[in-house]
């Protein structure tokens, strides 16, 4: 092994590292500084010492390549459908025509700092940025358990994450029982039923289309269960949690089930009794939702709004951030920083009874 100089165009000086792999073939690298050079002989002397040959190309590999490695191992076995469409798009819009065809030894976090500065000034969003050098993060860590390099260059990098420009608006129970009584007139008990689920129960869209009737009790109902692109998956933490239900949601869901003739299986399931796909969902929101919304002049509203409504009624009820985040399946901490302005805006007030207010709302819309 050994360390040479060589000359290169307009005076500037090159230095080679130049050693025998195990079947001895002569191998060269090239490097711009002597310092460079000097550190990468030592340790493919200490690498040859100790026999690890195949720890000498560590790291030599494609970004490209090495994600290739971190799909099948990480993304196949463990990523939801929708989690990894995602992923695919931070992937080849974003990540792979900047960094995939770097080696991934050579990543350093300047170059983070500068993937981080090449987003932003291509005016891509602070959610998409955010996901782009998580999903770098995770290739760098799983490259890391495999040996190919020995530091992740994302760690000492700060990930800013996305903050709400607004704060959250929820929809107040009058405005959902006037969606739920034109959901009615055109005769749709389903969506009646959905809305009622979303806004008193707080079940995020997935999670409702996900539910089955083995899930709803009397006095409350599991919530087991995502839905992601015509599949069953985790929740969106992870967690099993269990919701109390309230008797209007009890009532509309018992009608929906009269005029389903459901028993079993999901509870809002497709035609053939199978999980909404993305397509379904989205036919949904246009053809039933946003119906409803701009007929009470809601058309700001979206189905994951109506959860903020839940969380509304739980503030003004005299609930704690605590009891809010596990009826919820979130934390304590989102739960004060995205509700925060409602719990000031509750403190002194008079408590509310959430069914007392459902039930004063619902005569209101039907007379």
């Amino acid at each position: 092994m050994s360390v040479h100089a060589r000359k290169r165009a307009r005076g500037r000086v090159a230095y080679e590292v130049i050693w025998r792999d195990a079947v001895g073939k002569q191998r060269c690298e090239t490097f711009p500084t002597r310092r460079e050079a000097d550190a990468r002989d030592r340790e493919v002397r200490d690498l040859r010492e100790r026999e690890r040959h195949d720890r000498i190309d560590a790291g030599t590999e494609p970004l490209r390549e090495a994600t290739e490695r971190w799909w099948v191992d990480h993304v196949e076995v463990t990523v939801s459908r929708g989690t990894a469409k995602v992923y695919a798009t931070c992937l080849d819009r974003h990540l792979m025509p900047r960094l995939g065809e770097m080696a991934i030894r050579d990543i350093e976090p300047s170059h983070v700092l500068a993937l981080q500065r090449g987003l932003r000034d291509d005016g891509v969003g602070d959610a998409m940025a955010q996901k782009v050098l998580v999903v770098l993060s995770g290739i760098m860590r799983h490259s890391q358990l495999l040996g190919r390099v020995d530091r992740n260059p994302v760690g000492p990098v700060r990930i800013p994450q996305p903050r709400r420009k607004r704060a959250i608006r929820p929809l107040a129970p009058e405005v959902v029982e006037g969606m739920r009584a034109h959901a009615l007139v055109r005769g749709h008990v389903r969506d009646a039923a959905l809305l009622s689920l979303m806004t008193y129960a707080g079940l995020r869209p997935g999670e409702a289309f996900a539910l089955s009737w083995d899930c709803v009790g009397e006095r409350s109902l599991i919530v087991e269960h995502g839905r992601a692109d015509g599949e069953l998956k985790e929740t969106k933490t992870g967690k099993i949690r269990t919701v109390g239900l309230l008797a209007p949601v009890s009532e509309d869901l018992a009608a929906w089930r009269m005029s389903s003739s459901g028993s079993a299986g999901l509870v809002f399931p497709r035609p053939d009794g199978e999980v909404f796909r993305d397509t379904d969902y989205r036919n949904w929101r246009k053809r039933h939702f946003d119906p409803v919304a701009a007929a009470v002049e809601a058309s700001h509203g979206t189905p994951y709004t109506l959860r903020h409504s839940f969380a509304s009624l739980l503030v003004q009820a005299g609930w704690n951030p605590l009891e809010i985040a596990v009826e919820m399946g979130n934390s304590p901490e989102v739960v004060q920083r995205d509700y925060s302005h409602l719990f000031r805006e509750f403190a002194r007030g008079e408590r509310v009874d959430p069914e007392a207010t459902i039930v004063a709302a619902r005569r209101a819309a039907a007379g």
